[in-house]
């Protein structure tokens, strides 16, 4: 994962951390952001102070409309004067709804500078552990369009997910079938096996290899399981046992 352009001010996770989803890895500071939602904020309450002025204006031009009918009407006050007056309305009415659309552009001005700070806080997108950190703190960090590579600021794993990714060769096809059961030693817990099932077979081999791809999943793993572990397996097929090495990993 990779974070919008700003400095990195502080840091919740470090390799090793086991993390929740949408808890904050990383924070950002970017000064230019800030003032620019200050300055939204500003506008926005010029915006109400304009809006309020305006519903002020307005009512008094109907008090004084409705005075000069009143007037009119006991012929104290011409005709035209009492036309004028009700023009006034509408022209304050205007000019109000030219304030509440003035104060929707500034509220949106400042949800969108609100956003933009809050893409600075790195979460998790998903719970597991940090199995590896590119960021650090103080340094500067460059949004995604300016980044060159692709290397993410943080590396998490669900323990939960992981699966066995294992080789065969060509000539071994066609003794395995998705559902085949087997199992699987860790070099890293030779005492400790556990059941593996075969879930996918790779649509195409691997020219330079000879070999097709499985994917395994597993039940009752050590604890201790990692991603790149090498893995020894053995799967039983159709008619025997048939042992299948493994560099590939968990």
């Amino acid at each position: 994962m990779r974070a919008a352009a700003g400095r990195s001010r502080s840091l919740g996770a470090d390799i090793g951390t086991r993390v929740s989803s949408g808890q904050v890895l990383l924070r950002l500071d970017d000064p230019d952001l800030r003032f620019a939602l200050n300055a939204a904020e500003l506008a926005r309450d010029r915006a109400r102070l304009e809006l309020k002025a305006r519903h002020f204006d307005a009512k008094e031009a109907e008090a004084a409309a409705h005075r000069a009918w009143t007037l009119s009407a006991k012929g104290a006050l011409g005709e035209q004067a009492a036309r004028d007056a009700t023009a006034a309305v509408e022209r304050t009415a205007i000019l109000a709804a030219q304030a509440e659309g003035h104060l929707a552009e500034a509220e949106l001005a400042v949800s969108r500078a609100v956003q933009a700070l809050e893409e600075l806080t790195v979460r998790a997108p998903i719970a597991g552990i940090v199995t590896a950190r590119d960021a650090r703190l103080g340094e500067a960090i460059l949004a995604q369009v300016d980044a060159r590579g692709d290397a993410p600021l943080f590396t998490i794993i669900d323990p939960s997910r992981l699966a066995l990714d294992v080789d065969i060769a060509e000539t071994a096809l066609a003794d395995v079938e998705v559902g085949h059961r087997g199992e699987a030693v860790l070099d890293a817990y030779p005492d400790r096996p556990f059941a593996v099932t075969v879930t996918r077979i790779a649509p195409v081999a691997s020219a330079e290899r000879g070999t097709i791809a499985l994917r395994l999943a597993f039940s009752d793993a050590p604890p201790g399981m990692r991603p790149a572990m090498a893995a020894r397996v053995t799967l039983q097929t159709a008619d025997d046992l048939a042992s299948v090495p493994s560099g590939h990993k968990p």
